[in-house]
């Protein structure tokens, strides 16, 4: 997807990489995921979580998972 405006939903199921509807990811921080799904929730565009869980623990640290994205955009859509 190179623009939200396409976009007719979202499948949320990692934290850690962007498909486009052809099957490519690519790659993108954390920072950036939430920038792009902060306009979708803006934008009412309906997101389906694969995996609700808030976090993962990685080694010593935890890590965000797709469940924190279905808060944080029900958050922006209530604004």
């Amino acid at each position: 997807m190179e623009n939200v405006e396409e976009a007719e939903f979202i499948l949320a199921h990692g934290s850690e990489a962007l498909g486009d509807a052809n099957g490519n990811a690519r790659s993108m921080k954390l920072k950036d995921l939430e920038q792009i799904l902060e306009l979708c929730a803006v934008k009412r565009i309906p997101m389906v979580v694969a995996n609700p869980d808030y976090v993962t623990v990685e080694a010593r640290d935890l890590l965000v998972m797709p469940g924190e994205f279905a808060l944080s955009s029900k958050n922006v859509a209530l604004k």
